[in-house]
């Protein structure tokens, strides 16, 4: 991994550094990917710094469409706000953060059994570019004229669920669910169902209701937040 210093401001934050590192894909094959890293002021605590990863949903094809290594790049600046503003929440709070730009990729899926000769080329032609360049690109493309078939048949459905499932046992400790039953982005009757797999699976989680939009936080949300944080902090170091 490499790590370059960034100056204090650089995603409205301080002690930052973008890095490169080399990861996986869910195939096992090896994928350079990008992000930021942000360290608290002074001496680390006993046991070390605890951390806290932000992941986010895919913003394009390339390897630096994350947009965390250069947040210039961000095509949404209202989400970048957000983000950062959570992100100086944990930095304040004594968190190392790590902003995670990943991507994935799934060949089992067979997508190309699924587009015309037309779509393969337009799938060639975009794979590496990010969601600015990609809704430029398919502005007026119809469906039609991409897909040969329905994603509802072959192997699409299954990979697709898999990629899309969100881990609901195995969890060592209580999680806070902050949800926005506005969200259309993640829209509630997801909310729903992850609670009720998480309280099926007697898995600890306290839940937050808000009427924002995705990513924004409430008072309560952010009182929430406080409180967690709190309690991971009270909690003794395992060595």
């Amino acid at each position: 991994m490499t790590a370059t210093a960034q100056p204090d401001g650089w995603h409205q934050l301080w002690g930052g550094a973008a890095v490169e590192y080399w990861t996986t894909r869910s195939t096992g094959e090896p994928v350079r990917a990008s992000g930021a890293l942000f360290v608290p002021a002074g001496q680390p605590p006993a046991g070390g710094w605890p951390i806290m990863a932000w992941d986010h949903g895919t913003t394009g094809l390339g390897p630096r469409c994350g947009c965390q290594a250069d947040p210039e790049r961000e095509v949404l600046p209202y989400r970048r706000r957000e983000e950062d503003a959570i992100m100086r929440f944990f930095l304040a709070k004594g968190f190392v953060s790590i902003l995670i730009g990943m991507r994935a990729a799934r060949p089992d899926a067979q997508v190309d059994s699924y587009l015309t000769d037309f779509g393969r080329q337009l799938l060639d032609s975009v794979q590496y570019d990010c969601l600015g360049e990609l809704t430029d690109r398919m502005a007026g493309i119809a469906p039609g004229s991409v897909l040969s078939r329905p994603l509802s048949e072959g192997p699409f459905p299954a990979v697709l669920r898999d990629y899309m499932t969100v881990a609901t046992r195995g969890y060592d400790a209580p999680i806070p669910l902050l949800l926005n039953a506005t969200d259309i982005t993640v829209p509630s009757p997801l909310h729903a169902a992850l609670a009720a797999q998480l309280a099926a699976n007697g898995v600890g989680f306290e839940t937050v209701v808000g009427t924002g939009g995705h990513t924004e936080l409430n008072p309560q949300m952010w009182a929430a937040m406080d409180a967690f944080t709190d309690r991971v902090f009270a909690a003794p170091t395992v060595s």
